[in-house]
């Protein structure tokens, strides 16, 4: 009773699909995409807006804040990560907060942005 909060894409957003089914299909797109350049390149660096690790979702003792975490990411954009080694980091946002996590070969980047602050991060290559 204390969520107050609601998600408003189950009112605005209409998929052919299930949120699941439509995870996966850009979780299969996120790996194509990987694909298509991994031969060519030394290393890779992916941007993706959701947090790909459950770790990096902030929590709180807040209700509403709670309740918005399971829209935060999806894991299934860590796995497909993860599966590629030359792919060293990966910067996010969705969230509007700076986090930072390693998870084996995989640096992993927040940028923190918000709507009237923006913040950028400079990597040596």
């Amino acid at each position: 009773m204390q969520v107050t909060t609601r998600w408003m894409d189950g009112v605005r957003v209409k998929l052919p699909m299930s949120d699941t089914a439509f995870t996966q299909r850009l979780a299969a797109k996120l790996r194509s995409d990987i694909e298509a350049v991994d031969a060519k390149a030394r290393q890779v660096i992916a941007a993706i807006h959701h947090l790909p690790f459950f770790e990096m979702v902030p929590h709180s003792v807040l209700p509403d804040w709670e309740f918005a975490t399971a829209y935060h990411g999806a894991e299934i954009f860590g796995e497909v990560l993860l599966e590629y080694p030359k792919v060293t980091h990966v910067f996010s946002g969705h969230i509007h907060r700076e986090r930072r996590f390693r998870k084996r070969h995989l640096q992993c980047m927040s940028i923190g942005s918000t709507y009237t602050e923006k913040r950028y991060e400079v990597l040596d290559i």
